[in-house]
């Protein structure tokens, strides 16, 4: 199965502190594996857009159900 194709599984956990505590600079979109994303963050980081993205991103995975080894899929 590649990975590419149907997300990467990462934990929900870590995921959701990443993107609330250090969403700004797009941390979260470099764990899941998608770091195209996480340099637009970077580069748009004084604007706070991203901050208020990654933080409702933040909340939506914190609340998303996780599978039996508390990940969740990012597509």
């Amino acid at each position: 199965v590649n990975n590419y194709t149907y997300g990467r599984k990462v934990n929900r956990l870590t995921y959701g502190l990443l993107a609330i505590f250090m969403g700004s600079c797009g941390l979260h979109k470099f764990y899941g594996g998608k770091a195209g994303q996480g340099i637009i963050y970077i580069l748009f980081s004084w604007t706070f857009i991203p901050f208020i993205i990654s933080l409702i991103e933040g909340i939506a995975v914190l609340l998303a159900v996780e599978d039996e080894n508390g990940c969740i899929l990012i597509k």
